[in-house]
């Protein structure tokens, strides 16, 4: 590797340049005013600013979800694995496409919680609502692939009455 090749790697490695004056504060590029460097939002138009880490805190980008919100998931995909028989009577497609349905899920109720907060006629409201009636659709496909009929767990006869007898 050249000098040049290794001076172009560190370059790459390099923290992106600040965005403000200098001085380590951020510019908001709605309105042009100067932030602290540590700001997430602009504090004259709360728009968010660049780096900010609000979207791992709040919504459908945050690092950890809702603990309610995971059990309904979880509870969902336990309730279509035992419909359909167990896990281990369900082939492994069915299986993948039982576990996205309840990612779904998750998205559903993220997206039906910002409605709640916001209200319909805010912009992040009009998002929400859009992105929930898109998760509501493939909701609905996954579940049609699935088939909403209860099916049987298939039991072997003789081992059951087998255990019987003892």
């Amino acid at each position: 590797m050249t000098e040049a090749d290794e001076r172009s790697l560190i370059d790459q490695t390099e923290p992106f340049p600040k965005n403000g004056p200098g001085d380590g504060s951020k510019t908001c590029a709605r309105c042009g005013s100067d932030n602290d460097s540590d700001a997430g939002r602009c504090a004259s138009c709360q728009s968010w600013l660049t780096a900010n880490q609000g979207a791992r805190k709040h919504g459908s980008f945050a690092k950890y979800q809702p603990d309610d919100i995971l059990l309904s998931a979880d509870e969902l995909l336990m309730g279509v694995l035992s419909d359909k028989g167990g896990a281990a009577e369900m082939p492994t497609l069915q299986r993948s496409l039982a576990a996205k349905l309840a990612g779904v899920d998750i998205l559903i109720n993220l997206n039906k919680q910002v409605i709640v907060a916001e209200g319909v006629e805010t912009p992040a409201g009009r998002k929400a609502h859009d992105r929930y009636l898109q998760a509501l659709d493939r909701f609905v496909q996954f579940a049609g692939l699935l088939g909403l009929q209860r099916e049987a767990k298939r039991v072997d006869l003789a081992r059951a009455l087998s255990g019987l007898s003892r």
